[in-house]
């Protein structure tokens, strides 16, 4: 089985129904692929942790490799807007980045949210 079912149909978080229209995830996630290697992440920092309309904000975590073997790990950003007035999608990807880790290797990593 391949390819990836679109994702068109935004709901409101709590309205959303099971049925024809609704896609429960994706059959590969974005940054999906095998790894020799595993990681950990911990020390999540959220610089504000509620904001307003328009404002910026800053997350940083630590990533570990855990693993015997060098590897990549795609850290990923999702955002939610849970007061939406509109219908929104129930994450939206704000960022990512590759990061290359020895083993025993960690390193922080920090993303900027901007709002438009």
């Amino acid at each position: 089985m391949g390819g990836q079912i679109p994702f068109a149909f935004p709901f409101k978080p709590g309205s959303d129904t099971k049925g024809n229209v609704r896609v429960d995830g994706a059959l590969f996630p974005f940054g999906f692929g095998l790894s020799y290697s595993a990681f950990e992440y911990k020390n999540l920092k959220i610089k504000y942790p509620f904001i307003g309309p328009l404002a910026n904000n800053q997350l940083s975590c630590t990533i570990k490799n855990t693993g015997k073997f060098p590897g990549d790990e795609v850290v990923q950003l999702y955002i939610r807007d849970n007061y939406s007035s509109v219908t929104t999608y129930v994450k939206n990807l704000r960022g990512f980045e590759r990061i290359h880790l020895l083993p025993g290797e960690e390193k922080e990593g920090t993303w900027s949210v901007e709002q438009g």
